[in-house]
């Protein structure tokens, strides 16, 4: 439902469209709706002009359906012009029904109300996905609510606790397919995985991805981080990193802990943007790069718990910066040893113990004042086995040596 305030906000967007230009009332409903990237349908696009506003400089793919087929023409031959076809594109639409399935659409644009009923409306939108209706000279916003019973997979393993079940009660057997979306293939199943640490939040997956072209591995990697709308696919951005493993390595060979390096929750994600980095903060809806802690150099593995950033540190030392520049070279050779599995394993282990000798530590921070709460180092530290670090309430737990450790979320304390 819209309240006053609302509504008068919407009524200042529609006195300014009417005398302004199409981009001045693409960017008000753009405001007005919190639209930062996805799928557009514009209900009565009429010749064009709003719809192809609507695409924000390529930042929405945008639909335009009208019963006129003339006005349809029109606004096909304004893409064209501005050479934005295939992102926005307009169809003739005469049937009752809106040509989406169930929960893909972002944002609704109506002008047309007559071509869809609000059920429609409510039927096609995303969940969290906005309608922006016309009637008369007034804009209305409805906003359809989150699905009950739906969790999110913000780590690796669900949660900062480790434990791989959802609590998801809408989940079950798969009835059709809601959207597919490159990469069809990988290049190769016996190395470096190309897609990774898939993690999901607030309507929106993050993944790791080496976007180097498939035909050979001689190619060298291309890491990004990819966003895309969990609704429908759509790419939203992408982020190159400076480095994430060597793609070469055995897939079981690689280090287990890369999983574990991207977390997402609410409107953040966070990660190192290299592999010897430290853990970063981006913008979940537009990648901008936030902030950076310096003091998490070396990041390890990565949780967030109740808005708390810890995170596993591997001490960056000469040896490991040298092993690394090592496998990096090697990698970039014809015929590298790396390609072998006889000739690599033992590159490999002596990468692991270069890995295993780096001093160990674990930090937490406040990830919003970029403020360290506490931070464990020596013995309290030492011998952190990988993939071990958990939280869970309001306790932080760990696999050290032998044994198990628990420190207290905020103040570090044993």
């Amino acid at each position: 439902m819209t309240n006053c305030r609302t509504v008068a906000l919407v009524v200042l967007f529609t006195a300014l469209g009417i005398f302004g230009a199409p981009a001045d009332d693409a960017k008000a409903i753009l405001a007005a709706t919190g639209m930062r990237g996805g799928l557009v349908a514009h209900v009565g696009c009429g010749d064009g002009q709003l719809t192809a506003a609507l695409s924000d400089g390529g930042k929405n793919v945008v639909h335009g359906l009208d019963r006129d087929a003339a006005a349809v023409q029109r606004a096909r031959e304004l893409i064209r012009s501005r050479k934005l076809y295939g992102p926005v594109s307009a169809e003739v639409w005469t049937e009752p029904f809106l040509p989406y399935t169930d929960g893909l659409v972002n944002l609704l644009v109506v002008e047309r109300p007559e071509m869809a009923t609000e059920t429609e409306r409510m039927r096609v939108l995303a969940p969290g996905g906005v309608a922006y209706v016309k009637q008369g000279t007034t804009w209305t916003k409805m906003v359809k609510p989150p699905q009950p019973g739906v969790d999110e997979w913000t780590h690796y393993l669900h949660d900062a606790s480790g434990n791989a079940v959802a609590k998801d009660a809408v989940v079950g057997p798969p009835k059709y397919l809601q959207w597919s979306a490159p990469p069809t293939h990988t290049r190769a199943h016996e190395y470096t995985p190309g897609i990774g640490a898939l993690v999901s939040t607030n309507g929106r997956i993050f993944f790791v991805e080496d976007k180097a072209p498939t035909a050979s591995m001689a190619t060298l990697p291309q890491w990004h981080l990819v966003a895309r709308d969990a609704h429908n696919g759509l790419l939203l951005w992408e982020r190159p990193l400076a480095s994430w493993f060597s793609h070469l390595v055995g897939w079981t060979s690689s280090p287990p802990q890369l999983q574990r390096r991207v977390v997402a929750v609410g409107n953040r994600v966070y990660l190192p943007l290299a592999y010897h980095g430290p853990v970063s903060t981006l913008d979940a809806a537009s990648g901008e790069l936030l902030k950076t802690f310096p003091e998490t150099a070396g990041a390890d593995e990565v949780i967030v718990q109740r808005g708390v950033l810890v995170v596993a540190i591997r001490k960056v030392t000469e040896e490991r910066t040298e092993q690394a520049k090592q496998l990096a070279d090697m990698a970039r050779r014809r015929g590298s040893p790396l390609e072998d599995r006889d000739t690599g394993k033992p590159l490999i282990q002596a990468f692991r113990k270069t890995e295993n000798r780096a001093p160990r530590s674990i930090v937490a921070l406040d990830p919003e004042a970029g403020t360290v709460l506490w931070q464990k180092t020596g013995k309290e530290a030492a011998g952190l086995r990988p993939l071990s670090l958990r939280a869970l309430g309001d306790r932080v737990y760990g696999h050290i040596n032998q044994g198990a450790i628990c420190f207290d979320l905020k103040t570090g304390t044993t």
